[in-house]
C-alpha cells in the first residue's frame, strides 16, 4: 500500500510562488507500517562478467567492417572506445526504480571476454517512498546505429533492496542472458528534500495545457537526487484528502511520487517519464507493425483494467498521456489520476468521445465501455497511422462519430485486427467488445492470443523499440574523477606507454629578415631605387566586393636577391625596385612540401614557401598577374593550396580568381597544383553565375561538393548552371555515408558554412515552387522518394515550414504544390514510407496536428489520383 507524504504546513506559509519550488520541504506526517521511511537509495555498479553477446552483434559487426562506403568520419563516429589503438565494446546498463531510469556506461577489451568496468565512482541516487524493485538491465551498443532501440539486450539482474540504513554489496546473476554483476547499495533516510525548479523558479512548462489555470504542469528538479519530476498544482487544497497515492502497484501507470503543501494549495509530483509520447514516435514508421501494435495495445489494455476499480470517475486519457518509459513498456501519466476534486472534473478530455458521449444517450453505461472505445480509437491509429475520425475541425470530428457511415479498415491490416477494431468501435455500447465482460473478454480476442498476460503484467517482455533517452545519467563525485579515471585507464592500457604530441610542420618566416645586413640596407633607403617612378601601391580593399584592377604594364619584373635573400618588383624601363615585405604581421601557417613533393623551406639560395606566398600576394595585389607564372615555376615551385592572408577574408587562390572573373588565372593556379579540397571555389562560382568558372571547377570536383554545387544553383534558379554540374557528374541525391554526423541533439550543423549543403536539390525546387527545376532533376535520375532533414526554409506566405524532417512529397503537401505531389505519384512516390532516418541522429517530432494535416491531404490526393488514373485505364481499355 501507498502512503501520504506532507510537507509541514506551518514552514511554508509565509513562502511567495517564486520561493516555493526553491525552498519547499516535506516531513512524513504518519509512518503506515510496513512501508520503508522515506528515504535515498545509493546505486553503484562495480564489475560484472561472463556477459553472452547474442548471434546479431557478430553479425552487425561483419556487416560493418564489410562495408567499403563508410567515411573515416563515420568510423570514427562508431560506438566503440578507441584506446591507445585498440577498440573498445560499449557497454551501458539502465538502472530501474520505482519508475526511474538511469543509465551507466562501461567498457570491454574484446568480444569474446565481455567485461563490466567501471571508468571512475559513478554512481545514481534514487527517491525511496514506498519498497520497489531494483532491476538492472544491460545493453551493447550497435556497432553503426546511435539509437537506442537498435541496440543489444544482454540481459538483467534484479534485488529488493533492503531499505535499512547501511551500505552493502552484491553479486547479481544476470536473468535472460548470461554473467553475474557486483552491485553496491546504500540506503539512507531524509525528511527534508528540496524541490528546485527547472527553467525558472516555476519550473519548464510541460505539455499543452500549460496556458490554462490548474491544468499547468511543470518540471522540477530535486536537489539531493537531481532526479526530474512533473509537478501540478491543486489550487485550494489544504489537506490530502482529495489525493489518492494508490497507483504505486499498477505497472503501466506513473505513480505519484510525494505532495507538497503551498500557499495556494498542494503541489502533487510525479516521475518525468523520459521515452515521450507514444504516438509521437509513429511519426517515424508511419504506422506500426502488427506486433508492435498488439504489445502496446496489450499494455494500454491493462493499464485501464487496473484504473477502473481505483478511480472510476476517470474518462480515459488522451494520446499525450500514453508515454514510454526509458525501456519502451508503456506509462500512462495523468495527474487526473491522482485527485478527487468535485470543483474540477476529475478526467481528461478525451479527443475521439464514444458516440454515447455526444449523443447523452445509454446513461447508464458503465465508464469502462467507454474505455474500450477509447483503446480502439488508439489501437486504429497505431495499425494505420491516423485516427479514424480525424478532422481538423472538432464539429467534422464528432459528426463522424455520430454519423451512420461505416469505419474504413484498410486491406493490409490481418483479419483479426479488423476484427477487433469492428468490436471495440461499435457504436452500440451495449454490444461493444468488452460490454459484458470487461477487460477479460478483450484479452480473450484472436488479436492477443500470442500475448502471456501473467508475462506482460510483470513487465517481463522485452519491448523491441526503447526510446534514446533515460531519466538521468550516472554522475561521479569531482574529488575523485581525476583519480578514478587515472586508475581505470591504467587498468585497461595494462601499463602501456600512451604519449600525445603536437604536430611539429609548422613554418615560421625566415631570421633573414630581421638580421641580414643587406637587406637593412635596402630598407634604409642606401640601395638605389627609384621611388618617384613606383606605382602607388593599391588602396587595401575588402575582398571579394571589390575587383582588382589588372596592370597591363608589362614592364615589372620580379627579381629575387641571392645575397639578401628578399624579393622585389623591378621595372626595366626606369630601373625602379619595390622591396616585397610581409603581407601580414603574423606567421602564417602552411605545409612544410610543395605541390610537387619537393621541400619549400629555404634551401640554398631559393625562396621559402613564405616568402614565395608573400611574393605571389604583393604582385596580385599590384596587379602584376604576368609575374604569378614565374613565381610558380622558376623557384622550385610551391605549395598554392595556402590562403591569402593578406586580403580581408583570407581567400585561398581558386576563390580569388573566381572572385576576379579570370579563367586563365584560375587555370594557371589549378594547372599549378591548386585543389578546390572544400568545394568553396566551386560554390562561390556558382553563387556569382560565372558559368565558364563553373565548368571548369566542374571538372576536378568530386560527387559530393558536384551535388552540394547543384543544390544551391537551384537555390539561384540557374539553369546553365545546373545542366552543366550534371553534364559533369553531378548526382541529384547524396548517399547516407556523405552526410557528417550530426552534434548530439538537433539537425544543425555549427561547422558547416552553409548548413544546407546536403538538402537535395528536389527538395529545393519544391521549396521554391519551380515545376520546371523539379522535372528537370526527376529527368536526370531525383530520387522520388529522397528525404530530407532541417528544412527551415520558407514558402510563399512566409510561414515556417513544420516538416522539417520528411520526404520531398510531404513538403510539396505542406507548402501546396498538390501538383508536384500528383507529378511525384505518376513517377512512383510511396506516401507510406518511414521517415527518412539519419546514422547518429533522432529528428525531431513535430505538432500532431500538422502531422495529421499533411498525412491526410496526401492520403486523400493519392486517392483522387489513384481514382483519375484507374477510370484513364478503363477508358483506354
Amino acid at each position: 500500500m501507498a502512503h501520504n507524504l506532507i510537507s509541514a504546513k506551518d514552514e511554508t506559509s509565509s513562502l511567495t510562488n517564486e520561493d516555493i519550488f526553491a525552498s519547499s520541504q516535506y516531513v512524513s506526517t504518519s509512518h503506515p507500517p510496513n512501508q520503508p521511511w522515506p528515504g535515498i537509495l545509493t546505486v553503484r555498479i562495480f564489475h560484472g562478467n561472463g556477459f553472452s553477446i547474442p548471434d546479431q552483434y557478430h553479425q552487425a559487426v561483419n556487416s560493418v567492417q564489410s562495408g567499403s562506403s563508410l567515411t573515416q568520419t563515420e568510423i570514427s563516429k562508431r560506438p566503440w572506445l578507441n584506446l591507445n589503438g585498440r577498440r573498445l565494446l560499449l557497454l551501458y546498463a539502465i538502472v530501474e526504480y520505482d519508475k526511474f531510469y538511469a543509465r551507466s556506461l562501461s567498457a570491454s577489451e574484446i568480444i569474446e571476454k565481455l567485461r563490466w568496468e567501471n571508468l571512475g565512482s559513478y554512481s545514481v541516487k534514487f527517491d525511496v517512498f514506498r519498497a520497489a524493485e531494483l532491476v538492472l538491465r544491460f545493453y551493447l551498443y550497435h556497432p553503426s546505429h546511435r539509437k537506442g532501440s537498435s541496440d543489444f539486450f544482454l540481459g538483467k539482474a534484479r534485488i529488493e533492496p533492503v531499505l535499512e540504513e547501511r551500505k552493502y554489496t552484491r553479486w547479481l546473476q544476470v536473468e535472460e542472458g548470461a554473467g553475474e554483476v557486483c552491485v553496491e547499495i546504500e540506503y539512507t533516510k531524509t525528511a527534508t528534500p528540496g524541490i528546485q525548479a527547472v527553467g525558472g523558479h516555476q519550473g519548464r512548462c510541460l505539455g499543452e495545457s500549460c496556458s490554462s489555470g490548474y491544468r499547468r504542469i511543470f518540471q522540477v528538479e530535486k536537489r539531493d537526487t537531481n532526479l526530474l519530476y512533473a509537478s501540478k498544482k491543486l489550487v485550494d487544497a489544504d489537506d490530502s484528502s482529495h489525493v489518492f497515492l494508490s497507483q504505486a502497484d499498477k505497472p503501466f501507470v506513473a505513480p505519484l511520487g510525494f505532495v507538497a503543501p503551498i500557499p495556494e494549495g498542494l503541489q502533487l509530483h510525479a516521475p518525468l517519464i523520459h521515452g515521450g509520447p507514444l504516438f509521437y514516435h509513429l511519426q517515424k514508421p508511419r504506422r506500426f507493425d502488427v506486433d508492435r501494435c498488439q504489445f502496446y495495445a496489450a499494455e494500454i489494455l491493462c493499464a485501464f483494467e487496473s484504473l477502473l476499480s481505483s478511480n472510476p470517475s476517470y474518462r480515459g486519457p488522451k494520446t499525450e498521456n500514453i508515454l514510454l518509459d526509458s525501456i519502451g513498456h508503456v506509462v500512462l501519466c495523468d495527474f487526473s489520476l491522482y485527485h478527487l476534486d468535485t470543483a474540477i472534473p476529475s478526467h481528461s478530455t478525451v479527443e475521439y468521445p464514444a458516440p454515447e458521449q455526444l449523443l447523452h444517450e445509454n446513461s447508464s453505461t458503465k465508464t469502462s465501455v467507454r474505455w474500450w472505445w477509447t483503446l480502439g480509437i488508439f489501437l486504429y491509429e497505431m495499425l494505420t497511422g491516423v485516427p479514424p475520425f480525424y478532422s481538423e475541425s472538432i464539429e467534422k470530428i464528432h459528426e463522424k462519430i455520430t454519423s451512420s457511415e461505416p469505419i474504413v479498415y484498410p486491406n493490409y491490416l490481418p483479419s483479426s485486427a479488423k476484427d477487433i477494431l469492428a468490436g471495440l468501435l461499435d457504436r452500440n455500447p451495449e454490444r461493444r467488445l468488452g460490454a459484458k465482460r470487461g477487460a477479460s473478454e478483450i484479452k480473450e480476442h484472436p488479436f492477443f492470443d500470442c500475448i502471456d498476460w501473467n508475462k506482460l503484467m510483470r513487465r517481463e517482455y522485452h519491448p523491441d523499440f526503447k526510446p534514446p533517452k533515460v531519466t538521468m545519467r550516472f554522475t561521479e563525485s569531482r574529488k575523485v574523477r581525476a583519480l578514478a579515471k587515472a586508475e581505470a585507464m591504467k587498468q585497461l592500457t595494462k601499463g602501456s606507454n600512451y604519449v600525445s604530441s603536437l604536430p611539429t610542420g609548422q613554418i615560421t618566416r625566415p631570421a633573414t629578415v630581421d638580421h641580414n645586413k643587406k637587406f637593412m640596407e635596402m630598407m634604409q633607403g642606401k640601395f638605389p631605387v627609384a621611388a618617384a617612378s613606383l606605382p602607388p601601391p593599391p588602396p587595401p580593399r575588402p575582398f571579394p566586393d571589390v575587383k582588382i584592377p589588372i596592370d597591363d604594364n608589362r614592364d615589372w619584373e620580379l627579381v629575387w636577391d641571392e645575397e639578401a635573400k628578399v624579393f622585389y618588383f623591378y621595372n626595366r624601363s626606369n630601373n625602379a625596385r619595390q622591396i616585397i615585405v610581409p603581407q601580414t604581421s603574423f606567421p602564417r601557417q602552411t605545409s612544410s612540401q610543395a605541390h610537387d613533393g619537393s621541400s619549400t623551406g629555404d634551401v640554398g639560395n631559393l625562396p621559402s614557401q613564405i616568402q614565395k606566398e608573400d611574393a605571389l600576394e604583393a604582385a596580385l595585389k599590384a596587379g602584376y598577374t604576368h609575374l604569378i607564372s614565374q613565381i610558380l615555376h622558376k623557384y622550385g615551385g610551391m605549395d598554392l593550396n595556402v590562403k591569402l592572408y593578406g586580403f580581408q577574408r583570407a581567400p585561398t587562390l581558386l576563390e580569388f580568381a573566381v572572385e576576379q572573373e579570370d579563367a586563365n588565372l584560375l587555370q594557371l593556379f589549378i594547372d599549378g597544383g591548386a585543389t578546390d579540397t572544400s568545394g568553396n571555389a566551386l560554390f562561390l562560382s556558382v553563387k556569382k553565375g560565372y558559368q565558364e568558372l563553373v565548368a571548369i571547377l566542374a571538372k576536378m570536383a568530386d560527387r559530393v561538393d558536384l551535388t552540394r554545387a547543384l543544390g544551391r544553383a537551384v537555390d539561384r534558379k540557374d539553369a546553365a548552371a545546373i545542366n552543366i554540374l550534371l553534364a559533369s557528374g553531378a548526382k541529384c541525391d547524396f548517399k547516407e555515408s556523405d552526410r557528417p554526423p550530426p552534434p548530439s541533439r538537433g539537425c544543425y550543423f555549427p561547422d558547416v558554412p552553409d548548413n544546407e549543403d546536403y538538402m537535395p536539390p528536389l527538395v529545393r525546387a519544391v521549396r521554391l515552387d519551380n515545376m520546371e527545376l523539379v522535372r528537370l532533376l526527376l529527368a536526370n535520375g531525383a530520387d522520388v522518394n529522397v528525404g530530407y532533414h532541417d528544412l527551415r526554409g520558407e514558402h510563399r506566405s512566409r510561414q515556417v515550414i513544420d516538416v522539417m524532417c520528411g520526404r520531398v512529397i510531404e513538403a510539396a503537401m505542406e507548402l501546396g504544390h498538390r501538383d508536384m505531389v500528383e507529378l511525384f505519384l505518376e513517377m512512383g512516390a510511396d506516401i507510406h514510407l518511414p521517415q527518412p532516418t539519419w546514422q547518429f541522429h533522432d529528428c525531431p517530432v513535430i505538432a500532431r496536428s500538422v502531422y495529421f494535416s499533411v498525412r491526410t491531404q496526401l492520403r486523400e490526393v493519392e486517392a483522387a489520383w489513384q481514382s483519375t488514373r484507374d477510370s484513364a485505364e478503363w477508358v483506354v481499355v
